[in-house]
């Protein structure tokens, strides 16, 4: 079970059958207790920055946030990363951000964002 401090949370898509996994949590939580969760191929993205990562495999995306700041620097992060999960999500079903689609991608990353917002009570 997540700690007090730590808060874990998985946002189904059912739309493009996919999943988002949201970990908020110290590297070391992340790293050791998940990383038989992260599966890795060619066409994996990793990014690490600023104690943020984004990894997709092009159907479920793992966010992790480190656990440091308070909750409108969470929020803030969580919303980066979940752009990059949007965008993503969108690249591998062949559409790509352009100022006539734009939409589709806001409702899209609202609609996450009210998910994760509830599920982590941020």
């Amino acid at each position: 079970m997540a700690s007090e401090k730590e808060k874990l949370c998985k946002i189904k898509i059912p739309l493009y059958k996919c999943h988002i996994n949201i970990w908020i949590c110290s590297p070391k939580v992340a790293f050791e207790k998940h990383k038989k969760t992260i599966y890795y191929d060619e066409d994996t993205v990793f990014q690490k920055e600023g104690g943020n990562i984004f990894i997709t495999d092009g159907v479920d995306s793992i966010i992790w946030i480190d656990n440091c700041g308070d909750r409108i620097d969470k929020i803030s992060r969580l919303s980066h990363e979940l752009l990059h999960a949007t965008i993503y999500e969108f690249k591998h079903k062949g559409m790509y951000l352009e100022n006539d689609n734009h939409e589709c991608y806001t409702y899209y990353l609202q609609y996450i964002m009210e998910q994760a917002l509830r599920k982590l009570k941020l």
